[in-house]
């Protein structure tokens, strides 16, 4: 059995600008025997951590989900091997509250409100940076508002729900990996806390694609895979802009690379051992991110 992982936007409406960005999981493997017992100890947790019962996760591949919800789906399934795809929730929202002038009803006396411009709505101030964007103390991003200056809203239903379904799957594809022609070259391994502020990425590079990576140090396909880092991030964070804080590094003489995504250093790193440790990963926000530079770096080894 084989595993890929890869990134990219599909398009979810009738416009070519009506595109979001998505998680594939194409996996080599007869879909038809693809299942597992209700009972099993990995149903068990996902039921857990979803709150639900074990009766409502679907086990096998015989309809148009697999796992928790209409999250994972199937897109394709032969007796040669399936795809699941999953598109990526947005986490960040702007809080509006009514305009205090024309409360709401846009127009006062048959004139356009002017403190909405017609729109019945205004921005509400972030009441920690009180609209700087960033804290006046440690003189960077607010961490309320991540810089916007304008009060955000935060939910992590979706994303905790995708990203439990896909420690689910991975679970399941890495205890049936075997020998086969087309060797496993990265294992996804998310070890995910229920605690907040404490995500974690377990997983681990084959070496070949380590020496491979070694010898792209300094190589013009990081743009690539800090493009499609930067599509996952701003997507889920609802934001447009070019932000610098993406970097990938390669040191071939101490035998590691790193990924790095937005937040307090927050990045993915690889050593000698070939085993992929975090640093400072608070939110899948920032799993999904690093997952897509690593799948993109993957996707650039098989070309």
């Amino acid at each position: 059995m084989f595993y890929e992982v890869y990134f990219q936007e599909i398009q979810t409406g009738l416009f070519e600008f009506d595109k979001v960005p998505a998680i594939f999981v194409m996996v080599e493997d007869n879909s038809s025997e693809f299942f597992v017992p209700k009972n099993s100890p990995v149903v068990l947790w996902l039921a857990e951590d979803c709150r639900t019962q074990p009766e409502k996760i679907t086990c096998d591949l015989n309809g148009k989900f697999f796992g928790y919800g209409n999250v994972l789906e199937i897109a394709e399934k032969s007796s040669e091997g399936f795809l699941l795809k999953a598109e990526l929730p947005k986490v960040y929202s702007i809080s509006l509250e009514t305009c205090p002038v024309c409360k709401g009803l846009v127009t006062i006396e048959k004139n356009i409100c002017l403190n909405c411009n017609g729109s019945g709505v205004t921005n509400k101030a972030c009441s920690r940076c009180l609209g700087a964007g960033c804290d006046e103390i440690y003189d960077h991003e607010c961490f309320k508002c991540g810089g916007k200056g304008i009060e955000t809203t935060i939910d992590w239903t979706d994303a905790n729900e995708l990203l439990a379904n896909l420690q689910f799957l991975f679970r399941l594809l890495n205890s049936r990996l075997i020998d086969t022609e087309t060797k496993q070259e990265i294992e996804y391994a998310p070890l995910i806390s229920k605690k907040p502020y404490s995500v974690n990425i377990g997983a681990s590079i084959d070496r070949p694609i380590a020496e491979w990576l070694f010898a792209l140090n300094g190589s013009k396909s990081f743009e690539r895979v800090g493009e499609v880092m930067e599509i996952v991030y701003m997507h889920m964070r609802g934001e447009k802009g070019i932000f610098d804080r993406i970097v990938i590094e390669i040191k071939p003489e101490e035998g590691a690379f790193f990924l790095q995504c937005p937040g307090d250093r927050c990045s993915l790193y690889g050593n000698k051992s070939f085993d992929l440790n975090t640093h400072n990963i608070d939110n899948p926000l920032q799993v999904f991110t690093l997952w897509a530079g690593l799948a993109e770096l993957e996707r650039l080894r098989n070309q």
